[in-house]
């Protein structure tokens, strides 16, 4: 079960570093600010209030998920790398959080994540379920019209 969550978590990080990078100018920010933009804080509060995570466990959990995204930041922006190749680095520094991320959660949280996990990834499948179906839709030709 660990396993496919690692394989799972990793595709999900894999997804993120992909994602269009923030630009110093990035027009107005979303509805309530900066409130949009993704920190390690925000993610780390996320952890905290989803697994009841400790203090001790912030300590631990926060500089990793800085040196994730801050890896998973530097691989999007750098033009050098071939897509395959940042996916592989992202892979790695994936699976490297994984492995120190789940060294810190008890048995219960590992538990609990995994059942959040599948959650979430019942939402991605809808989710892509409806984009597909959304663009089959609109890739339709229209019929042209009967009426004169």
């Amino acid at each position: 079960m660990i396993k496919g969550f690692l394989s799972c978590s990793v595709a999900l990080l894999i997804g993120v570093a992909f994602l269009p990078a923030q630009t110093s100018n990035p027009g107005p920010p979303p509805r309530g600010g900066s409130a949009g933009m993704l920190t390690p804080d925000k993610v780390v509060e996320g952890m905290k209030n989803e697994l009841s995570l400790t203090d001790s466990q912030v300590k631990q959990v926060t500089p990793l998920v800085e040196e994730l995204m801050k890896t998973m930041n530097a691989l999007r922006e750098d033009q050098s790398l071939t897509r395959e190749q940042k996916m592989e680095q992202a892979k790695t520094a994936g699976i490297a959080y994984n492995s120190k991320f789940l060294a810190v959660l008890t048995p219960e949280q590992r538990t609990k994540l995994e059942g959040l996990h599948k959650v979430m990834m019942e939402k991605m499948k809808e989710h892509e379920a409806t984009v597909r179906a959304t663009q089959g839709a609109s890739s339709a030709v229209p019929s042209p019209s009967t009426t004169p």
